[in-house]
């Protein structure tokens, strides 16, 4: 009998280890995204401000003194995430909700590994995701799909 109980509560203890792996994954993978959104909207901000100049003085062409389009395009992934790509006419909050329940996803499903593993997945599937959003987003302007 005294068996049956330690399995039990050794059940009952792996599994709330489980659940706030889970939860705290979740809310890592969120954090990260909405870091990385903040992130690149002040980039957005900066570079409408310096198209703006640029276009005022009209020192040449915009996308020579900022960013050009593959930077515009990889900061655009980096602030809007993939709900930015799934939903391009949606308001912006639409797009961070989206990208932020993906991010928590993954960092939840992350979470189950080891620690060292964990951040070294959740960093490289980060990237592959933001690489892969900027670069639809950026071949969207010659290709329709």
């Amino acid at each position: 009998m005294d068996g049956d109980v330690k399995i039990k509560a050794t059940r009952t203890a792996q599994q709330a280890r489980w659940k706030e792996r889970l939860v705290v994954g979740a809310l890592l993978g969120a954090a990260l995204f909405l870091l990385e959104a903040g992130i690149g909207q002040v980039a957005l901000g900066r570079d409408a401000a310096c198209r703006e100049s640029a276009a005022a003085v009209r020192l040449g062409s915009p996308d020579t003194m900022c960013l050009p389009e593959i930077g515009l395009a990889a900061t655009r992934s980096l602030a809007y995430g993939p709900g930015g790509r799934l939903f391009p006419e949606a308001p912006p909050a639409v797009a961070w909700i989206t990208s932020a329940v993906l991010y928590a996803a993954l960092g939840s499903a992350c979470a189950q590994l080891t620690p060292s593993r964990a951040i070294g997945t959740f960093v490289s599937i980060n990237a592959v995701v933001v690489g892969a959003v900027a670069f639809f987003t950026y071949i969207s302007r010659y290709i329709t799909f």
